[in-house]
């Protein structure tokens, strides 16, 4: 018998794997998206402010770091970013949740 507690919890997978190649902007459209950096050399992933390109609460992100540069999370001005936002090292991953207005967690990185 299913735990009713969580019968209703709606299933996420992965919508779609992106290289990335090079610094970027995140997306509304990369919602639930695998972002896989292979390089080298560290980047940067920047959320910009929600009047500008919103995305929808509850939007996830998931960020692999499988080359030797990290990936740092950044915001913004008025955009804040809460939790270790740099991938913890070569393959490790790095999860990213809008939380609220211009507001965004992430999970699982290094300072």
């Amino acid at each position: 018998m299913a735990n009713s507690a969580f019968s209703n919890v709606p299933s996420r997978a992965y919508i779609s794997v992106e290289s990335i190649t090079g610094d970027f902007d995140f997306a509304s459209s990369q919602d639930g998206y695998y972002l896989r950096w292979t390089g080298v050399s560290n980047i940067t992933g920047n959320f910009r402010t929600e009047a500008t390109h919103p995305i929808s609460d509850a939007s996830v992100f998931t960020v692999f770091q499988a080359g030797a540069g990290t990936v740092t999370i950044t915001g913004a001005g008025g955009v804040t970013i809460n939790g270790n936002n740099v991938t913890a090292g070569q393959n490790k991953a790095l999860q990213v949740i809008k939380s609220g207005s211009d507001t965004y967690d992430a999970l699982g990185g290094t300072v």
